[in-house]
C-alpha cells in the first residue's frame, strides 16, 4: 500500500493576541506559545463539529486577528490558497482539509518563532479520502 506522507510548512503572521487559552507561564516566544494553546484547540474540537464554520468561528476567533495573514500551499483550482482573515481560512484549508482527510497522525518537525511570527514545518500521515485542491481523493494511506 502506497503512503501519503504530506509535509506541510506554513508561515503565519498575525498580531497574536492573548488568549483565555494562553499559559502565562510558557517561556517560549509568544507566537510559539499562543499556537501551542491553539493546537490544543484542535486536538479537543469534537470531530463531529468538523465541518461547523460557526464553532470555527467562535472557538478560533480568539486566536486571530482581523489582520490576520495565513500564507499556504497554492492550488490552481483556488480550493486552498492564502487567506486574509478567519472565515477564509477556514472556508479555505480548515474545512477542506477535513473533507480530505480525516484523522491524521501530525508530527512537527520544524517549530521556529518570534514574538509575533511563527513557522512550522509539520509530517503527517493520514488516508486520503476526499479530493483536496486538484488532488482526487483515493482512499489510500
Amino acid at each position: 500500500m502506497r503512503e501519503l506522507c504530506l509535509i506541510l510548512s506554513v508561515l503565519l503572521f498575525a498580531s497574536f493576541t492573548l488568549s483565555a487559552a494562553y499559559d502565562e507561564s510558557c517561556v517560549d516566544p509568544r507566537a510559539k506559545c499562543v499556537i501551542r494553546a491553539m493546537d490544543l484547540v484542535f486536538m479537543d474540537l469534537d470531530p463531529a463539529a468538523w465541518d461547523n464554520k460557526t464553532s470555527w468561528l467562535i472557538v478560533l476567533s480568539e486566536f486571530y486577528t482581523d489582520d490576520m495573514v495565513y500564507d499556504t500551499n497554492y492550488t490552481p483550482n483556488e480550493d486552498l490558497n492564502n487567506s486574509t482573515d478567519l472565515g477564509m481560512w477556514i472556508d479555505k484549508e480548515v474545512i477542506p482539509y477535513f473533507v480530505a482527510f480525516g484523522n491524521v497522525t501530525f508530527n512537527q518537525l520544524i517549530f521556529a518563532s518570534e514574538d509575533e511570527t511563527a513557522t512550522t514545518t509539520t509530517y503527517a500521515k493520514t488516508t486520503l479520502e476526499g479530493d483536496i485542491g486538484t488532488v482526487p481523493g483515493s482512499e489510500k494511506v
